[in-house]
């Protein structure tokens, strides 16, 4: 009796790959022979991953230097940018560096960031806080006659008149008072909005700024309430020793309570402006947003601080040479003062709204990535990687 022999090539020859045997862990056999309608991948690519299924008879093999990732289709992972987009667009980093910054690199990132949204940064401010500013310009004069009126003789029995009408203006004062805290944030919240779309290489328009600052508003507003709220509290109950302290040396009291309102005053003001990009970028809640800020702050104390202090400091420079403008209007203007008055803080806010919140969006920038490598973060959601936050 003649034995049986396998057919040559062993099982699954004739170009279809072996099934093998139940159990059997060993990997099945595959013909030498090419499937129809395949060619060769040309020289140079990369071989695709373990797992992955082959293509379809007479698709075209992949360009030269072209890998995939394992377990993923063209239709998945990190959107293809469109048509005429820069590079990485969607992705931040073209405007401030991605990497710890200097004095020099923060200044140079508001200056750069300012430079690309120049038009769109300054029609915000004129359109939200112009109308504001004549609309409290007007107010001061109709409810504190005489208050800037000093270029008058009778300038002091106006000013007197202004004491006896102080109490019933009040309620409006404090009206203004909140209106312009809520236009304020409001602002700089498009305008961090504004400078995260111009580094991410997708400009906005003013509309679009100011939706995405009033959809985050209850966190931009509520975390500065708080603020407000933790400075007022920290003064109070620094304030009770210190007036213990003073009925025994009033001088020590009052020398050791001017640095402490200082000190006070100072970190509300960072706080205050870095609640703005932390609301907006990182897309946090009011509380969330204002713990974040204190935990940056007392992580980054002498470095955000120095670095506030000098962009103010620079704003208060500029001012001043906004203050001559003022005067000379003042004295062209005679009797509607305020206008020229409303002309003078409208052109400081011009300067300093944009500054100020580029300031703290640079501020904040450097901050995740000095404490929290935020560099790493995006570089790897360049890589398909995961969305950045």
């Amino acid at each position: 009796m003649t034995a049986e022999h396998p057919p040559p090539g062993g099982p699954g020859a004739g170009g279809e790959e072996g099934s093998g045997n139940a159990g059997d862990d060993r990997p099945p056999l595959r013909s030498s022979l090419p499937r129809p309608g395949y060619s060769p991948p040309p020289p140079g690519s990369s071989p695709p991953p373990p797992g992955s299924s082959p293509p379809p008879p007479g698709s075209s093999p992949p360009p030269p230097g072209h890998s995939q990732p394992s377990g993923s289709s063209p239709s998945q992972g990190t959107p293809l940018p469109s048509a005429g987009a820069p590079p990485g667009a969607g992705l931040p980093g073209h405007i401030v560096a991605l990497r710890p910054l200097t004095v020099g690199d923060t200044l140079d990132g508001i200056f750069q960031s300012l430079r690309a949204s120049f038009g769109t940064l300054l029609g915000l401010v004129l359109l939200v806080v112009g109308p504001y500013q004549l609309l409290s310009g007007a107010a001061f004069d109709r409810l504190l006659p005489g208050f800037g009126a000093f270029d008058d003789p009778q300038s002091f029995e106006a000013f007197d008149t202004m004491f006896e009408d102080l109490i019933p203006a009040l309620g409006w004062l404090a009206v203004l008072f909140v209106v312009g805290l809520l236009v304020s944030v409001i602002v700089a919240g498009a305008l961090t909005a504004v400078a995260g779309a111009a580094d991410r290489a997708q400009p906005i328009s003013i509309g679009q700024a100011l939706r995405i600052s009033l959809e985050r508003s209850g966190a931009t507003v509520g975390a500065s309430v708080l603020v407000l709220l933790a400075a007022v509290l920290t003064t109070l109950v620094l304030a009770i020793p210190l007036a213990l302290l003073g009925l025994a040396s009033p001088a020590v009291a009052i020398v050791l309570f001017v640095p402490i309102v200082l000190v006070v005053g100072l970190c509300g003001m960072v706080l205050s402006s870095l609640v703005i990009p932390i609301a907006i970028e990182e897309e946090r809640g009011a509380w969330t947003t204002f713990v974040r800020a204190v935990s940056l702050l007392r992580r980054r104390f002498g470095y955000i601080t120095g670095i506030t202090m000098l962009v103010v400091l620079l704003l208060i420079a500029v001012t001043l040479g906004l203050g001559v403008v003022t005067l000379i209007l003042t004295f062209v203007l005679g009797g509607i003062g305020w206008i020229g008055e409303s002309i003078q803080a409208m052109l400081s806010t011009l300067v300093s709204a944009p500054v100020t919140a580029l300031a703290a969006w640079v501020i904040h920038r450097d901050a995740r990535v000095r404490l929290e490598a935020y560099d790493v973060v995006v570089r790897n959601q360049a890589l398909g990687g995961g969305p950045t936050t």
